[in-house]
């Protein structure tokens, strides 16, 4: 990540692996509490030299060993930063000891060296214990520098050395800084570890340091890039090291609580130079939520992580739950999850045919949760409930539709207005097609001496509307009558019959 802004930046870097960790814009400030990580920018990779490369104009920490032995008290050093002091006079005031070191490079936040005192100067010498790398994966070798303030005298300075876990990490009894040198390298051998491991690296005799090795397994872990699929989706998985892999690679071993759900491969190469294998698990559809583990081991170490598969189909939902025979009505099925590559297909069925029917199936297409289908129904003479019923893989789902027989919806007279005599014509409309057979609908009159209408229409199967006749009588005043016609519900409709 970009650290832009004159900030305080922490971090604590794993293996070594720190140098393109981040970039900072001129003005940041980064400090360091992890020393072994942190070696002399004077040589090798380390924290507070690629920091400034990177473009960061501060650095506190622990920039060379053993500048840092004791932590500072976060409280304190944070009180006295929103107080407004500068990140160096904050750590110093609250360190227990003093045994750090600030990296100057003209930032005018702070300025810890008078005249301006560059860096590791000669002049200020220090005794030293690195280790390099400090985070080894055993069995890798690792190198201790041991250093002195000055150069050794005459016939050279004897350093004895001790492992505090000599079967993790092995170190020669001693090693002699030749005279006149001021430093001296040894080869410290790890073994195989099925954890992280702290040895305690000591030198004694000229200097008196210590050091904590960190041995880790070979095997980090395993990683999904979901923990939650749908049942026969694709999962992006990768198994992990704690290094790069050696020449020839690692191979890892892989397993699954669930083969018949998540099937793996036996076993999974890591190829030279790579801190990982990515591999792609094939899974299998499933009816209930199941969980399987996934284990990857390696050298007598083992990691596991957990996939959860659920099952495709999540709801079933209709666009309405009643609906006039000879209307179209509409479904919808909603997955747990977004829709694998090739989509979801979805089985559909109806309980009655003859009533709704509904397409085969529906796709959901890849990416989709979820997908919309019609249903299409007849006319019926009753009310009737139809179970509309969609599957997955042993998922199912079900939802009533009632399609009901149709009802008038209007009646309609053309002319509203007729003088006594002649005749007007009516308009019956039903909210849906009739059904086999047709419908009978009732007619009345308010007063059938000035209005007369027949005693029933039969709407023909499949139509919608008819029409009828009102024959009308001569009369002294102007009258109103009310037309009614009746088909499982009435509608009336008014005629004014004049002289």
């Amino acid at each position: 990540p970009n650290c832009p802004n004159a900030a305080l930046y922490s971090g604590w870097y794993k293996l070594n692996h720190y140098n393109d960790a981040f970039t900072w814009n001129t003005g940041a400030i980064g400090f360091h509490l992890d020393s072994g990580s942190a070696l002399d920018p004077r040589g090798g990779s380390n924290w507070s030299a690629n920091a400034l490369i990177k473009g960061i104009t501060v650095t506190s920490g622990a920039v060379a060993e053993p500048f840092l032995q004791g932590l500072p008290q976060p409280d304190g050093v944070f009180r006295d930063l929103f107080q407004g002091a500068v990140v160096g006079d904050a750590f110093v005031r609250h360190t227990p000891w003093l045994k750090w070191m600030i990296v100057n490079m003209g930032d005018p936040l702070y300025l810890p060296f008078a005249g301006g005192l560059p860096p590791f100067n000669g002049a200020n010498p220090q005794s030293s214990l690195a280790l390099n790398p400090q985070f080894p994966v055993g069995p890798a070798r690792a190198t201790g520098t041991v250093s002195l303030g000055s150069p050794a005298p005459a016939g050279g300075t004897l350093v004895n050395l001790v492992s505090s876990k000599p079967t993790m990490a092995s170190v020669p009894a001693s090693v002699v800084i030749p005279g006149g040198a001021t430093s001296a390298n040894f080869n410290i051998a790890t073994t195989p570890v099925t954890s992280l491991t702290s040895v305690l690296i000591s030198a004694s005799g000229g200097i008196t340091q210590s050091e904590t090795l960190s041995v880790s397994p070979w095997l980090s872990g395993i990683f999904l890039l979901s923990t939650s699929i749908l049942g026969g989706s694709n999962e992006t998985t990768a198994a992990l090291l704690n290094d790069i892999a050696p020449p020839g690679g690692i191979v890892v071993a892989l397993s699954s609580s669930n083969p018949s759900a998540v099937p793996v491969p036996a076993t999974v190469t890591v190829p030279q130079g790579s801190p990982k294998a990515v591999f792609s698990l094939a899974t299998s559809a499933v009816s209930a939520n199941t969980s399987v583990t996934i284990t990857a081991s390696f050298n007598g170490t083992s990691a596991s992580t957990s996939l959860t598969l659920m099952p495709a189909l999540s709801t079933l939902s209709l666009s309405r739950s009643t609906v006039v025979g000879g209307n179209n009505s509409g479904g919808t099925v909603v997955l747990h999850g977004p829709a694998y590559a090739g989509g979801v297909t979805v089985a559909l069925s109806s309980r009655d045919t003859s009533v709704a029917s509904v397409p085969p199936s529906v796709t959901v297409p890849a990416g989709a949760t979820a997908a919309g289908f019609s249903i299409t129904t007849f006319p019926t003479s009753n009310a009737t409930a139809v179970a509309i019923t969609a599957s997955n893989n042993g998922t199912v789902k079900s939802a009533t539709l009632t399609v009901t027989p149709p009802t008038v919806s209007s009646l309609s007279i053309s002319p509203a207005s007729v003088k006594g005599g002649l005749s007007s014509t009516a308009t019956v409309r039903l909210t849906g097609p009739a059904p086999a057979g047709g419908s009978s609908v009732t007619l009345a009159s308010s007063s059938p001496a000035v209005a007369a209408v027949p005693p029933t229409i039969t709407m023909p199967q499949g139509a919608s509307s008819a029409t009828f006749k009102i024959t009308t009588a001569a009369v002294a005043s102007s009258t109103v009558v009310q037309i009614t016609a009746t088909y499982n519900a009435a509608k009336t409709s008014s005629l004014t019959v004049t002289p």
